[in-house]
């Protein structure tokens, strides 16, 4: 599970924090849609709250 967070209008464009837990397919593919389809109006950053050491490639097969 994900959530969004507005964090700034530092330099006018609105900056989007996609948060799950362990950023390791969901959160980068929200990301990647949100620089895709609204790039112009808003900065996406994906990232993670529980460190992992590797990929699940099953997560995102």
């Amino acid at each position: 599970m994900w959530k969004s967070c507005c964090t700034s209008w530092d330099d006018g464009m609105l900056k989007v924090a996609l948060i799950c837990v362990q950023n390791s397919c969901r959160g980068q593919i929200a990301e990647a849609l949100g620089r895709h389809l609204a790039g112009d109006v808003f900065e996406s950053y994906s990232a993670g709250t529980k460190q992992k050491d590797y990929i699940n490639p099953e997560l995102c097969a």
